[in-house]
């Protein structure tokens, strides 16, 4: 009898750890695309249409259109974005409180041609904020994320900041996040945000793996919520619409699949979604 209990485990313990991790990634391919809680899900198949049943299309103030230009990371073309001396506006997002769950999922890749594939000196590109002013860390409340050149490092920031203080935010810094990037592959970017406040709430993925933040500031001290709608591209939406794009726009990277969901997603599940359709990275 003993000799039969050994033999039953025996399969089980000649499973690799290789075998193990291919088994969790066939796990999380079946997972498919999560669609809980989703609230917005941007294609960009060469629309702004809002693919998670909400009805929430994105719109371009001035009719500006984005353009393309670069294939997705399946090879298909027209099937991604590049905000170019504009920006898209989801139309959604008012009373969102930000404080709460959340989690941002979109693929990015830096423009290797035409131009500077990165921020140019002393340049920031808002990829994703909240913005009713010329300022949107500081005159209107919400969450923001930017890549910044400070010098000889490209920086990538997330935050979370109040409209009456601009001290009155939680925001973690990642230095140097670019500066080793592959320019011709695709990245998985995931914002996690858990339930309450500080700076410990706020966790960025790239392709999966966490991230550790150089500089971290928790200083929101009560709930904000967003008085406008989410935007993705230029940040400076009145310099926008007034033609002046000089200093915020995100004409350096392209976007695709981007997702809010309005909790915060597993581990499996974030693998899911790096894996979706079966990608091979």
């Amino acid at each position: 009898m003993r000799k039969l209990i050994y033999l039953c485990f025996l399969p089980i313990l000649l499973v690799s750890c290789g075998d193990l991790l291919q088994l969790g990634i066939d796990a999380a391919k079946t997972a498919g695309s999560i669609i809980d809680d989703l609230a917005l899900y941007y294609r960009f198949d060469g629309n702004t249409d809002d693919s998670s049943g909400n009805n929430r299309d994105g719109t371009q103030p001035g009719g500006t259109p984005f353009s393309h230009g670069e294939s997705d990371r399946f090879g298909a073309s027209n099937t991604c974005a590049q905000f170019i001396n504009t920006h898209m506006d989801t139309g959604w997002g008012s009373a969102v409180e930000i404080t709460g769950e959340f989690t941002i999922n979109f693929w990015i890749k830096p423009r290797s041609s035409a131009g500077p594939p990165l921020p140019r000196a002393t340049t920031k590109m808002h990829i994703l904020g909240v913005s009713r002013a010329y300022e949107p860390e500081v005159d209107s409340p919400g969450l923001y994320m930017e890549i910044e050149k400070p010098g000889a490092t490209h920086n990538l920031t997330v935050a979370i900041a109040d409209s009456e203080s601009f001290s009155n935010k939680d925001l973690v810094t990642f230095n140097g996040l670019w500066d080793s990037i592959d320019l011709a592959n695709w990245y998985m970017v995931t914002i996690v945000h858990k339930n309450g406040l500080g700076a410990d709430k706020i966790e960025l993925y790239i392709n999966g793996a966490k991230q550790s933040p150089d500089v971290s500031s928790s200083g929101l001290t009560y709930r904000v919520d967003l008085e406008d709608s989410i935007f993705i591209g230029g940040s400076h939406i009145n310099d926008v619409g007034n033609g002046d794009t000089s200093y915020y726009q995100m004409d350096f990277m392209f976007i695709d699949d981007f997702r809010f969901y309005s909790r915060a997603l597993t581990d499996r599940e974030r693998d899911a979604l790096y894996y979706e359709r079966g990608y091979t990275p």
